[in-house]
């Protein structure tokens, strides 16, 4: 039950993000099964780098570019 099974998978970032926005957080944490955002799909670009930081203008950028690390939707929610 809850809102996270009402939300569905996938969404829980998006759900992170309006509940940060709800609270008032001064930051918001996302914990992914990847080592963290990269210059491009490690998967299918050999010379993808790993990003040591990413400010929440570039990771909103990239994902309207296509990274699959965060969806643009929970981008928007965070900023």
């Amino acid at each position: 039950g809850g809102i996270i099974k009402g939300v569905g998978r996938g969404y829980t970032d998006l759900t992170s993000a309006l509940a940060a926005g709800a609270v008032g957080a001064k930051t918001m944490q996302v914990w992914k099964e990847s080592d963290g955002v990269f210059t491009g799909n490690p998967t299918k670009i050999d010379k993808a780098v790993l990003l040591p930081i990413v400010t929440p203008t570039e990771c909103a950028e990239l994902t309207s570019f296509g990274n699959e690390v965060l969806m643009s939707m929970t981008m928007e929610a965070a900023m």
